[in-house]
């Protein structure tokens, strides 16, 4: 037996609440540094800044259409068996018509979203006219205002438009151009190292028979946490030795700023990872064992400022790690809370939700939604990949709750990009 397994005692837990190891994470982790990025590749980045409009939007009144300008009360008595026929001031160029002051009698041709005259109040769309030559002819009156954006409707200059800590979407991107930022101020976004503990592990698809297994978990992490803004720098299989586990993870830190690892955080004698890392890097700040189900045997330490999280193999742990921890994590590095923030519906639901055993943890149960109802999904057990495939949602039970009856309404949580809300035809 490996020099790292002296007997369980080495491995003994000792759990602490989910926001015990939150509080860990806010005394020793930091947002990562500002940094500007051109605007049109900051999509997935978090803003580092509040933006406020530069000026007002629109800068001027402009045309909802493509039509002319007018001034109502030129119109009041049009209609069809007497139009009101007005002269059309043709040397206007329709983008810059705001250089001229529209007389009584007059019209001028506008385009979408250009400025309308000076005097002029309204605009008649073209299809709502007759032209003949440089006379127009109008058949309704209409009100001022009429297919006219004002001036600082949209936003008043240095009216706050998004918060520092919003995430940038393809809408923020637009956004941000439409109000005149070139580039933004943004956190660095952080950068994830993600280890695969295992000697049985190899990066293919399982085969029936086989005593190896993919490191598939690694990819579930990657891919979610690159939505979630990280950079993965590295995602690689070690094998279940002490020495190798901590070189692999001291090098690394030294340029990523979160090492995950997966595996081997248990109390077996293949289990390594905890205590290897434990022994070797010596970490002033460390815990062993978190208060979620699945997932209590979650660990980790801050080694030079920089998190290594410990994250279980059970495909069920892994997933609350990642939705309770690493996520969080990521998120807090870009300036965000820590708190776990996610999409959710009030649901009814369909039977008891039963807690009997780990009365002082988090716990997350795994969802079928339905017609604004919900049904937990039979759990066997942390291995299980069924209930998480089969579900559209979780919730989460707070400590101290053992029971949430039949009826009950409760908060079905959604994880982008894993969980997709059900999904209705518009039309």
């Amino acid at each position: 037996m490996h020099r790292y397994f002296n007997g369980v005692r080495d491995k003994e837990y000792r759990r602490i609440s989910l926001p015990e190891l939150y509080e860990i994470f806010r005394k020793n982790v930091r947002a990562l540094e500002k940094v500007k990025v051109e605007t049109r590749n900051a999509l997935g980045y978090v803003l580092a800044e509040p933006i406020y409009a530069r000026f007002d939007r629109p800068l001027a009144d402009i045309s909802h259409v493509d039509g002319f300008a007018v001034n109502a009360s030129d119109l009041v008595y049009a209609s069809k068996h007497t139009p009101v026929v007005l002269k059309l001031v043709k040397s206007i160029d329709p983008r810059r018509a705001d250089s001229y002051k529209l007389r009584r009698g007059e019209t001028v041709f506008v385009e979408t979203g250009y400025p309308i005259p000076e005097g002029a109040n309204a605009v008649v769309p073209v299809e709502d006219v007759e032209v003949k030559g440089d006379r127009i002819l109008f058949t309704k009156p209409v009100v001022p205002g009429n297919h006219v954006f004002k001036r600082g409707t949209d936003f008043r200059e240095n009216s706050l438009v998004f918060r520092r800590g919003t995430r940038i979407t393809p809408l923020v991107v637009k956004a941000l151009l439409d109000l005149g930022y070139d580039e933004v101020l943004v956190y660095r976004r952080p950068r994830v190292s993600i280890l695969s503990i295992g000697d049985e592990l190899i990066d293919e698809a399982y085969k029936p028979g086989s005593n190896k297994l993919p490191a598939s978990t690694r990819f579930m992490d990657a891919y979610s946490l690159e939505y979630y803004g990280a950079e993965i720098t590295c995602t690689r299989i070690v094998p279940d030795d002490p020495p190798t586990i901590a070189s692999e993870v001291s090098n690394l830190l030294g340029g990523v700023d979160l090492v995950v690892t997966i595996g081997g955080v248990s109390m077996g004698p293949r289990d390594y990872t905890w205590i290897a890392l434990y022994r070797e890097l010596k970490p002033n700040v460390w815990w062993r064992g978190v208060k979620i189900l699945p997932g209590r045997s979650n660990s980790g330490m801050i080694v030079d400022d920089k998190p290594v999280i410990n994250q279980p193999g059970l495909h069920q742990s892994s997933f609350t790690t990642l939705v309770l921890i690493l996520t969080p994590l990521a998120n807090y590095m870009q300036g965000r809370g820590l708190k776990p923030v996610y999409p959710f519906r009030e649901v009814m639901l369909t039977e008891d939700l039963v807690n009997s055993r780990y009365i002082d943890h988090y716990r997350i149960h795994f969802l079928e939604l339905r017609d604004g109802e919900a049904t937990p999904i039979e759990n066997p057990g942390s291995y299980h990949l069924r209930p998480m495939t089969a579900s559209t949602a979780f919730t989460v039970v707070d400590p101290g709750i053992e029971r949430i009856r039949k009826g009950s309404y409760i908060r079905a949580y959604f994880y982008p990009p894993v969980h997709v809300p059900r999904a209705h035809p518009i039309l």
